[in-house]
């Protein structure tokens, strides 16, 4: 038997004694932190460090950032640089 998600989900908000209609409101939109300059190196950076999730990619970043600049395997402009080693770990979106 098929279950649709947003009805388990509703069921097991009302078990935990939670409103079901919280789920289904919808999430306020932020704007965006980090933009087409910043996503690109992050990106090639991402690649280079195989793939680590953010909490891991958050906390290699300002190690490895000035020893790919130093290698010439990226060129990051003043701004960029100095999003990329304040990111956020859950975020790198």
């Amino acid at each position: 038997m098929e279950f649709d998600l947003m009805l388990l989900c509703l069921m097991a908000a009302e078990e935990h004694g939670q409103k079901g209609e919280a789920l289904l409101r919808p999430r306020g939109h932020h704007r965006p932190t980090y933009g087409p300059q910043a996503l690109k190196p992050l990106r090639k950076i991402w690649a280079i460090m195989d793939f680590p999730c953010g909490r891991r990619l958050k906390a290699i970043l300002p190690k490895i950032i000035p020893k790919l600049e130093a290698f010439g395997e990226t060129e990051l402009e003043p701004e960029t640089r100095k999003l990329l080693m304040r990111i956020s770990g859950v975020d790198g979106r």
